[in-house]
């Protein structure tokens, strides 16, 4: 009997786990098959390339002093702005202003001359031009016997080229012959080539070295002495010509533009500005010294702004010139600038392993605030759509290579096939699929269903949820 009673309440107690495990399961699935689901809408799509970039000017020159001396005055301080023309710094002028007095005096000399000329020549100027041309043609003598000695050193070091060419060819060929060898690099034939390699190299350099030393412009030069010397002879022999005259008068003109030139230095040891700008940078003390090719003082043009940023190759590509860029800087908050994308380089730079490329955009509405170095946040427009079926990012699934969205049909959700066209980090255009405005797409499962569902959502069959 009580065994009996004993059976009873074992079944009884079983059929009340399985009821409640049954109820617990289906409360427990009929939660975890809500998924989230937003409805496809049409709107309009802008897509961007964000980046981040450091303010620069779009001229900055380093002035340098056209003529060297001692910095005497230093006119301006950094970061002050100066107008086109203002004296930046001054060099020490005392020698320049010699120069200018001796090409003055150069200038007196020239002008005497000529007024000599103009009187007449005398017995001593035509025994002057005689004695002249003797001695230009001895020079010329010279240079010739220079230039018969130049063929002689010329083929003298192209035969030594040529001996050493024949032994490099025969070190090389009797180095080939062992040089499949692990020890080939101690063998004689490794040190004999080394050898005839240098042998050649010094044969060469000699035969280069002499072709550049014995030229024809020496030889050239003197004959061209020797006919003006015979030339100025012959004029003043016959009196002074239209041509005597003529040189005079150049003579006196070569003075008039060495004085200019002197003047032009002494004017030079100013350094002025070229343009509106800020002085960025002084690079010269007072007392120091300065010239051409040395920094002095860096200008800056701040009247137009550029932006350099770095794009990665995968985001270069949808970048265009011209395009729009919304512009912010963390230090100005309060505003946003406008800007335009003008150029794109073309040569990347591989930084951790990454391709990053050059992309320059100018401000198109700077204002006083913005600084050269300033840190500038981007936002390039590189794409809009108006009017177009959108659905978020994360609805769209991908398997083997196609694109598709569980869109809600009746009670269940199918996968339905689409063409991604433009999209941004939140938002992407569909141009081609069977789905309309209004659809119900999912974007999300809970992850204790996404396991167990995960075949059924991508494998293109149905799965029932509630919204």
């Amino acid at each position: 009997m009580h065994r009996r009673w004993l059976v009873i309440g074992i079944v009884l107690a079983l059929i009340a786990g399985v009821l409640i495990y049954w109820f617990g399961f289906r409360a427990r699935g009929k939660q975890q098959t809500t998924v989230e689901t937003i409805p496809v809408r049409r709107g309009n799509l802008v897509v961007t390339v964000s980046a981040v970039g450091s303010v620069k000017a779009k001229a900055q020159v380093s002035l340098s002093f056209q003529t060297s001396g001692r910095v005497a005055e230093i006119m301006v301080e950094e970061g002050e702005f100066v107008r086109e023309g203002q004296p930046l710094a001054r060099l020490d002028t005392r020698t320049l202003e010699l120069q200018v007095a001796q090409a003055e005096a150069n200038l007196a000399v020239a002008q005497a001359q000529l007024n000599k000329l103009l009187k007449g020549k005398s017995e001593a100027q035509i025994e002057a031009a005689r004695a002249a041309l003797r001695s230009a043609q001895a020079a010329y003598h010279a240079a010739k016997a220079d230039a018969a000695n130049r063929d002689k050193q010329i083929r003298l070091a192209q035969i030594n080229l040529e001996k050493a060419r024949i032994a490099l060819e025969q070190a090389q060929a009797q180095y080939d012959k062992v040089g499949w060898r692990p020890e080939a690099a101690s063998l004689p034939q490794a040190q004999q080539l080394q050898q005839a390699t240098l042998d050649y190299e010094a044969a060469k350099l000699n035969y280069e070295l002499t072709v550049s030393k014995y030229t024809d412009a020496a030889l050239y030069s003197a004959a061209a002495q020797v006919a003006q010397a015979r030339a100025q002879l012959e004029e003043l022999e016959n009196y002074p010509s239209e041509e005597d005259l003529t040189i005079a008068r150049a003579q006196v003109r070569q003075a008039e533009i060495a004085l200019e030139q002197a003047k032009l230095n002494l004017e030079n040891a100013t350094l002025k500005a070229p343009f509106d700008g800020l002085v960025a940078e002084i690079s010269i003390v007072v007392g120091g010294t300065a010239g051409p090719g040395t920094p002095a003082i860096t200008l800056v043009d701040i009247s137009s702004l550029e932006i350099e940023t770095q794009l990665v190759e995968v985001d270069v590509d949808k970048v265009k010139e011209g395009q729009e860029v919304e512009i912010s800087f963390d230090a100005l908050p309060d505003r946003t600038y406008r800007g335009k994308v003008v150029r794109i380089g073309r040569v990347g730079q591989t930084v951790q392993g990454v391709v990053n490329y050059p992309v320059t955009i100018r401000i198109e509405d700077p204002d006083e605030r913005i600084k050269v170095g300033m840190t500038a946040n981007l936002n390039i427009l590189v794409g809009r759509a108006e009017n177009v079926l959108l659905v978020p990012v994360r609805a769209i699934q991908s398997r083997q290579g196609r694109q598709f969205v569980m869109v809600k049909r009746g009670e269940n959700f199918v996968p339905v096939p689409v063409k991604v066209g433009m999209s941004s980090e939140t938002m992407a255009e569909i141009v081609e699929g069977d789905i309309k405005e209004g659809d119900l797409v999912m974007v999300s499962l809970p992850q204790q269903l996404a396991r167990p569902f995960g075949p059924f959502m991508f494998g293109g069959g149905t799965f029932r949820g509630t919204r």
